[in-house]
C-alpha cells in the first residue's frame, strides 16, 4: 500500500513540473516573440530615460523632440570665456557646439536590441525593473571653434608695454612696465573641446600666455646727468619746415636706449608723408632745393649726430650732404632720406640713456641724459681743410647781345674736411680717433653768353661757334675731331653723386 501511494505522488509531481515547464516555455516563447517583434520595430524600450526625460515607447524622432523641448530648453545658450584680466560671452553656436541628442536617442533605441535573441529577452526583462538613464554630450566643430577664438584674440591680446619715463621740472619720473597677454590658440582649442562636451557648461577659462616687455622700470633708474647737449638754429619764417622739425622732435622725444641697443632715425621717424602730418618744404636733391614732404628733417639728423658724438657713443651709419649747410660746420652734418641714407648709432655705454629732443620756433635742441658713471669729456676737432676748385661752363644763348654774359648758376668751390674725436675722463685721454673725411663736391658755374659778331675772335671756352674767328693765340684745331694718329682729350672725372638732404 505504501509503495503504491508513493508512485501516485511521484506522478503528480511530474505532471506539475511538466505543466510549469510548459508555462515557462510558453512565456519564453511569447517573450521571445514579443522581443522579436520589438526588435523589428523602432519604439524605445520601457523604463528608458534621456537626461531624466522618459522616452519609453516613443519613436526616435519623437524622443529627440521631447528631449530638446523638456531638457534642451533649459541649457545655457552661451559660455562665459575668462582669462586673468577679462572675459567674454560667446554663444555655443558661435563656438561650433552641437547637442548630440540624436546619438543619445540611438543608444536608447538599442536597449533590448543587442546580442542574441535570448540576451535581448533577458535585457528587456531586466529593463522592466531597472531604469536606464542616458546622457547627452556636445561635439565641437574644431574649425568654427578656432575661428571664434581667433576673433576673440583681438580682444584678448595685448602687447607688452615697456617702462617709460616722463620728464618733469623736478626730475625724471619712471612709469612702470605692463606685461603683455597673448591667447594660446592651440591650447585653448584643445581645452575648450573637452570642456564643451558638457552641455551644462556655463564658464570656461581659455589659455593665455604672458609676454614680458623689453624695458622694465629697474632699467630706467639713475638718469642723473646730462651727458651731452647740442642745438641748431633755423628760420621761423619757413612755416612748413618748422612744423616738420617739431613733428620729428615729438616722435623722438623721451626715447630710451638700453646698453647695447641700436637706433635708426629712419625707423623711428617713419615715412615722411603728408598723411602722417609732414609738410612740403625744401630738400637738397642733386644740389638743388626741391620741395618734398618732410623737408628739413635732415636738421634733426645733424642735431642728433652731434649730441651722440659729444656723449661718446658710437655712430654706425652717417652720410654728409652734397654741400655744406648753414646750421652746422662742414664735417659735422648728417643727412637722411626715406629708403636711402640713414643715421644709426648704438648705446655702447654701461647704462641706459634718455634722448630728449625739442623744437621751438627757431631752435632745435637734443640732450642725452644718463648716469654719471658714463659722463666723459669729449672734444670734436676739424682739420685737413682743402678747397676743391669749381669748373666753369659757358652756354651759347642766341637771345643775348653779342658779347653779353649772364650767370645762370653761380656754382661753388668744393670742400674737404676731416673730423676727429678725443674722449677724456679726469683729464686722461681714453680714446682718440679720426671719425671721417668728408668731400663736398664742387658745383660747376654756368654762364650764358651771347653770339659773336662775324669775324670777331671767340672769347669763350670750348670750340668757337660758326662764323667766329679763333681767339688770339688759340689753337685753331681745338675742339676738332681727332684724326688718325691723334689721341682724344681725357674725359674729366665724374663728380661724386649728390645726396639728398634737408
Amino acid at each position: 500500500m505504501v509503495s503504491t501511494k508513493k508512485r501516485k505522488i511521484g506522478a503528480a509531481g511530474i505532471w506539475a513540473t511538466a505543466a510549469a515547464l510548459a508555462v515557462l516555455l510558453v512565456a519564453l516563447g511569447l517573450a521571445g516573440w514579443a522581443t522579436y517583434r520589438f526588435r523589428a520595430g523602432e519604439l524605445i524600450a520601457p523604463n528608458v530615460f534621456i537626461e531624466g526625460v522618459d522616452v519609453a515607447g516613443l519613436r526616435p524622432v519623437e524622443a529627440q523632440a521631447k528631449v530638446l523641448r523638456e531638457w534642451g530648453g533649459g541649457l545655457p545658450a552661451a559660455v562665459l570665456l575668462t582669462w586673468p584680466d577679462g572675459s567674454a560671452s560667446l554663444s555655443r553656436k558661435d563656438l561650433g557646439c552641437r547637442l548630440d541628442v540624436d546619438q543619445a536617442v540611438r543608444r536608447a533605441g538599442m536597449v533590448g536590441r543587442t546580442g542574441a535573441i535570448w540576451q535581448a529577452v533577458l535585457e528587456r526583462l531586466r529593463g522592466r525593473r531597472a531604469r536606464a538613464d542616458l546622457r547627452v554630450t556636445c561635439s565641437a566643430d574644431t574649425r568654427r571653434l578656432r575661428e571664434a577664438l581667433e576673433e576673440l584674440s583681438l580682444k584678448v591680446d595685448r602687447a607688452p608695454r615697456d617702462a617709460r619715463v616722463r620728464v618733469q621740472e623736478d626730475g625724471v619720473e619712471v612709469i612702470p612696465e605692463k606685461l603683455g597677454v597673448k591667447l594660446d590658440l592651440d591650447a585653448s582649442v584643445g581645452t575648450l573641446r573637452k570642456a564643451l562636451a558638457d552641455p551644462r557648461l556655463e564658464k570656461a577659462e581659455i589659455v593665455v600666455r604672458t609676454a614680458k616687455p623689453a624695458i622694465v622700470a629697474d632699467d630706467l633708474r639713475g638718469f642723473d646727468t646730462v651727458l651731452a647737449s647740442y642745438a641748431t638754429s633755423f628760420s621761423s619764417g619757413e612755416r612748413n619746415r618748422t612744423e616738420n622739425l617739431q613733428l620729428g622732435a615729438s616722435l623722438l622725444n623721451e626715447t630710451v636706449l638700453l646698453p647695447g641697443q641700436g637706433f635708426s632715425l629712419n625707423q623711428r621717424l617713419g615715412p615722411r608723408s603728408t598723411d602722417r602730418g609732414f609738410k612740403h618744404a625744401p630738400t637738397i636733391v642733386n644740389g638743388e632745393l626741391v620741395p618734398t614732404p618732410g623737408g628739413g628733417v635732415c636738421q634733426i639728423a645733424t642735431t642728433l649726430y652731434n649730441v651722440v658724438l659729444l656723449a661718446g657713443m658710437r655712430v654706425t651709419e652717417r652720410h654728409h650732404h652734397s654741400r655744406p649747410i648753414a646750421y652746422t660746420p662742414a664735417g659735422r652734418d648728417a643727412t637722411i632720406s626715406w629708403g636711402g641714407a640713414d643715421l644709426k648709432f648704438r648705446n655702447d655705454l654701461k647704462h641706459p640713456v634718455l634722448l630728449l629732443v625739442t623744437a621751438d620756433e627757431s631752435r632745435m635742441r637734443a640732450r642725452l641724459l644718463g648716469n654719471h658713471e658714463d659722463d666723459y669729456e669729449v672734444e670734436l676737432a676739424r682739420s685737413g681743410f682743402k678747397s676743391v676748385p669749381r669748373q666753369e661752363k659757358e652756354v651759347l644763348d642766341p637771345t643775348l647781345k653779342p658779347g653779353e654774359r649772364k650767370i645762370e648758376k653761380p656754382g661753388r668751390n668744393g670742400t674737404q674736411v676731416t673730423l676727429a674725436r678725443t674722449i677724456r675722463r679726469g683729464g686722461q685721454v681714453l680714446k682718440k680717433e679720426v671719425l671721417h673725411t668728408d668731400v663736398y663736391a664742387p658745383e660747376t658755374r654756368i654762364v650764358r653768353v651771347g653770339p659773336q659778331a662775324p669775324g670777331a675772335p671767340w672769347s669763350g671756352t670750348g670750340p668757337p661757334p660758326p662764323g667766329a674767328a679763333p681767339a688770339a693765340g688759340a689753337n685753331p684745331t681745338a675742339g676738332a675731331k681727332p684724326t688718325s694718329g691723334t689721341r682724344p682729350p681725357a674725359k674729366p672725372a665724374k663728380p661724386a653723386p649728390a645726396r639728398p638732404g634737408g
